[in-house]
């Protein structure tokens, strides 16, 4: 069986170190990413260098069109995914509780907790058994 693993907000950091580990181990590879193209265009040459195919997708995990056609873009280039990392996150600069706007608060929930959800929604939708899956793994960071 072919090993497909995405990794949300895989430019850099822990999803770049994990696309790398899991391309070691033989899975093709899609990295999302928000803003850095030239970072995530630069870790693809590296993981092809393990004889895997690797694509990019740049994707506001926030934005639920955007994970749908994320999803859409793996299952068109790679095929379904049965590996998942939820590594995706937003840090805003610290601020003193009193500080904090319903807007800032929203921003972070909707990428942190509700993109999180709607990529595992996206991948049960491939991986579960119930809808024709095999099964495999998610992953929350």
């Amino acid at each position: 069986m072919k090993k497909i693993a995405l990794i949300t907000g895989g430019s850099r950091g822990i999803g770049a170190a994990t696309a790398r580990l899991l391309a070691t181990s033989g899975y093709d590879i899609c990295i999302s990413y928000r803003e850095r193209e030239e970072t995530a265009k630069a870790l693809l040459d590296e993981l092809r260098a393990f004889s895997v195919k690797a694509i990019a997708v740049r994707a506001d995990i926030s934005m639920e069109s955007d994970i749908e056609r994320l999803f859409a873009e793996v299952d068109r280039q790679l095929g379904p995914i049965n590996a998942l990392v939820n590594n995706a996150g937003m840090l805003l600069h610290q601020t003193r509780a009193e500080n904090m706007t319903a807007e800032r608060i929203n921003k972070i929930l909707q990428t942190n907790v509700t993109g999180t959800l709607l990529c595992c929604r996206e991948a049960i939708k491939r991986m579960s058994t119930k809808h024709s899956g095999r099964g495999h793994r998610l992953v929350a960071q």
